[in-house]
């Protein structure tokens, strides 16, 4: 339980970032780009709905994937 919270306090900060960023491109959306809020807000539920399936199967091609530096050091030459 101690290593679910220690993790989930780590991506508590990243999440508040994020929160702070879609707010702000929901905001661009409806006023700059004169898209309606709810059409924006779908926007943003695409996106996070396309990261919770892209995220996992990265991560598995990552742990799959070997080179000779080693194993997911690929992205990092």
């Amino acid at each position: 339980m101690k290593n679910i919270f220690a993790y989930r306090f780590g991506d508590f900060l990243v999440d508040g970032a994020f929160l702070i960023i879609n707010t702000l491109f929901i905001v661009f959306l409806s006023n700059l780009a004169n898209i309606p809020p709810q059409y924006a807000g779908l926007i943003i539920m695409f996106y996070k709905s396309w990261d919770t399936i892209s995220d996992p199967l990265v991560g598995i091609l990552s742990d799959r994937f070997k080179s000779k530096i080693g194993r997911c050091n690929v992205l990092f030459f």
